[in-house]
């Protein structure tokens, strides 16, 4: 899952090693059918495709 988390932040153009919490936090999430919630929905909206992200 991560592979997938990572390849859509590259493809979004955003730089994937300054995310690598972000990533494992979406990765962690998608892998349990989870969403995310957070209060920086921005730091997420390369993966919003594969994992669902409530914004607080």
């Amino acid at each position: 899952m991560y592979g997938r988390m990572f390849a859509a932040t590259r493809a979004a153009g955003q730089s994937s090693r300054s995310r690598l919490a972000d990533l494992l936090i979406a990765s962690t999430a998608a892998a349990n059918n989870l969403p995310v919630y957070t209060r920086n929905p921005d730091d997420f909206r390369a993966v919003k495709e594969i994992v669902k992200i409530i914004a607080l």
